[in-house]
């Protein structure tokens, strides 16, 4: 299981660089272009914010890891299982969640958890929470949802 938390921690590594690679793509591959592009007071704010969601999102995925620990339930019980996950989507036409004046309004972040609070055979109830958000450029919207799925696996 601390495989799996060193995994996961190691692909919001790899995202990070590869976000940075666009991003010195669209700038220029010099360290004075990506300073000036994070000096800009919105590109700051953005790098925050990915810095904050990736620090929250090593402490879900550690918080997830003592529950299973802690808690692992055979079938019919409680908190059987967790997972955080991460990802960008791609919009052809512009994301709604990104403003324009950056280097992509065509990328959205999304990420979230889940954890399966009961589970009976095939079926289980699960409580999830995801974000949505711009990846590189200002944000315009956000959108946030929490609540809770029942889930049937046919197979």
């Amino acid at each position: 299981m601390l495989n799996n938390l060193l995994i996961f921690i190691g692909v919001m590594i790899v995202v990070l660089v590869g976000l940075f690679i666009v991003i010195m793509s669209k700038v220029g591959f010099s360290y004075s272009a990506l300073s000036a592009y994070i000096k800009k007071v919105e590109n700051k704010t953005v790098m925050q914010a990915a810095g904050g969601i990736m620090a929250a999102m090593i402490v879900v995925a550690f918080i997830v890891f003592m529950i299973g620990k802690v808690a692992h339930a055979e079938e019919g019980k409680w908190l059987d299982t967790g997972s955080v996950f991460i990802g960008l989507d791609y919009h052809n036409d512009g994301s709604v969640f990104c403003r324009d004046n950056g280097v992509s309004n065509k990328l959205n972040s999304n990420l979230g958890a889940t954890i399966q609070v009961y589970r009976y055979g095939d079926h289980s109830i699960s409580g999830n929470y995801t974000h949505h958000s711009c990846a590189i450029n200002p944000d315009k919207n956000t959108y946030d949802a929490a609540g809770f799925k029942y889930e049937w696996k046919i197979w």
